[in-house]
């Protein structure tokens, strides 16, 4: 059979429901232990990260456009690997990486992503994109 293990045996059961102090009481006590657990950050003391001049055209320019052509300069930008393209239906975010440029532009027609283009010259250093527009 083999030996007994010890047992711990409670003596006196605890309520179901525990009475708590009252709130003026509870507030006093929390107030002399508040710690800051949330700290503000002064924006204007952090490097920020340039947006690089772009050109944002459309085609044809009266009308409905089928086209939106943004050409980028990117003169501090060496080759199309450093960069980080995302299309949203109605956004153009590039970063240049390592923190060379920050680009976040909303465009003023939805576009199509899956048909849009992207072409880097390392010549004169401009990205140009293509965004086919959603037909309306």
């Amino acid at each position: 059979m083999g030996p007994l293990q010890q047992h711990n045996i409670r003596k006196k059961s605890k309520p179901r429901i525990l009475e708590m102090d009252s709130i003026e009481e509870t507030a006093d006590v929390q107030i002399k232990q508040t710690k800051k657990l949330i700290t503000e950050v002064d924006e204007s003391h952090q490097p920020s990260i340039p947006e690089p001049k772009y050109i944002m055209m459309r085609e044809p320019i009266d009308g409905q456009p089928e086209f939106i052509v943004v050409e980028v300069q990117l003169p501090n930008v060496k080759t199309a690997k450093s960069l980080t393209l995302d299309l949203g239906e109605d956004r153009i975010l590039l970063k240049a990486r390592p923190n060379v440029y920050l680009m976040d532009v909303y465009l003023p027609f939805d576009i199509v992503q899956d048909e849009s283009g992207a072409q880097y010259n390392r010549d004169n250093t401009v990205l140009t994109l293509t965004l086919p527009v959603k037909p309306t």
